[in-house]
């Protein structure tokens, strides 16, 4: 390994004489080697020496026991690209734990899989508003707070929700809204910016072809019923359907439902003008292009906070909640927050660990009075699911 010179080795050595003989523990090894300017990868080699796993001394004892004892592997199932590149490698190395991380694209698809027998996932990241399913289902093991001591960082907000009372099953990562984005040469004397009027009534005369959304049918139908002043949560079945029509009116002038974050690599390459996204997204391709305006509508937005959970069926629980309180040490809820552009769940992170550009971002934390403008979704009462879903099939077949 190549050091700047002779000193700067000398220092390193000593911290791997500190770390060897346990007088510091694996984190505040990988803190002061990178302060020295020393590689991630020399780090890990170090790291990988087999008598130095788990060798944190400030975590809880039977936590890292336990990990040993669950062999020191964890498969996560969550969404793409919620974490800082370095957060799965560093847990890592901390650790001693080898990740297997795959990625879904819908909350629907993360269902499935979780209901599958014989699925075998440690820790997974549903939408708040599906984690009732998952409760009722018997999906989700109760969650043991002793292994997870950093809960008490979470805003309150986002504690004790009345989907899952006490916090027997979830803790809140991050949280975000849908919300809208505009290419300002293709739209700047549209009267209708600010508005989910771009999109349902400009959106014929002058952007046919070029209109993007999301593919998550509740979100979409979400935006209609937004645009036509409802709530996204009515039960009124009339203006559901009304919310369809509308839809149904706009779908030969609408170029994609996209997954995932399909709608910014749309918006980049001028393949849409328009779209509706998730807030972190929107934000990201307005870093890329100054052409693009993210805005929250003036008629509001739907709102959501992605939950970690340990599944029933895991093998690997002990780890799952050692990760989850890894999550939630404010400089790494920070950092997640930071490279994402999503809003985290963790108050101290907040307070003490967000970058000014993110911090500033009223896309991505909204002030007081644009939080009023932002709903959050309830499950789908299960008698709307067919009126729902046959509004989505009638959208896609069109």
């Amino acid at each position: 390994m190549k050091f700047l010179d002779r000193k700067q080795r000398g220092k390193f050595d000593i911290e791997v004489e500190k770390l060897v003989e346990l007088r510091i523990s694996r984190r505040e090894f990988l803190k002061r080697g990178s302060a020295l300017g020393v590689s991630a990868a020399v780090l890990m080699d170090v790291l990988r020496i087999p008598n130095l796993a788990h060798a944190d001394e400030t975590e809880n004892s039977a936590v890292l026991e336990g990990i040993r004892k669950e062999g020191g592997h964890l498969h996560i199932y969550c969404w793409d690209g919620i974490f800082h590149p370095d957060t799965i490698p560093e847990f890592e190395w901390e650790f001693g734990v080898k990740v297997l991380y795959e990625s879904y694209s819908t909350d629907a698809k993360l269902l499935d899989a979780v209901r599958q027998p014989g699925t075998a996932y440690d820790c997974i990241c549903p939408t708040h508003s599906f984690v009732p399913t998952y409760i009722e289902e018997g999906l989700l093991a109760p969650l043991n707070f002793d292994n997870i001591p950093n809960f008490k960082n979470l805003t309150p907000h986002y504690v004790n929700t009345d989907f899952d009372p006490g916090n027997k099953f979830t803790v809140a990562m991050s949280w975000g809204t849908m919300c809208m984005m505009r290419n300002m040469r293709a739209t700047r004397d549209d009267s209708n910016t600010g508005s989910w009027r771009l999109i349902f009534d400009s959106g014929p005369r002058r952007y046919s072809g070029r209109i993007g959304f999301t593919n998550e049918k509740k979100e979409v139908i979400s935006a209609a019923l937004s645009s036509l002043g409802y709530s996204v949560n009515t039960h009124d079945r009339r203006r559901i359907r009304e919310a369809g029509g509308l839809l149904m009116k706009l779908k030969p002038h609408i170029r994609a439902f996209y997954p995932g974050d399909g709608q910014k690599a749309a918006m980049l390459s001028d393949e849409i003008v328009v779209a509706s996204g998730w807030n972190g997204e929107v934000v990201k391709a307005s870093w890329q292009s100054p052409s693009i305006k993210p805005f929250i509508p003036a008629e509001g937005v739907t709102g959501w906070f992605d939950n970690l959970c340990v599944p029933k069926a895991a093998k690997h629980s002990i780890t799952a909640q050692a990760f989850i309180n890894y999550l939630h040490r404010p400089e790494i809820a920070g950092r997640n927050s930071n490279a994402t552009a999503y809003a985290t769940a963790n108050q101290k992170a907040v307070d003490g660990f967000i970058k000014g550009r993110i911090a500033r971002n009223r896309i991505i934390y909204p002030t007081n009075q644009d939080f009023r403008r932002i709903e959050f979704t309830k499950r789908l009462p299960e008698e709307l699911s067919p009126l729902y879903n046959r509004i989505w099939e009638n959208l896609l077949m069109a």
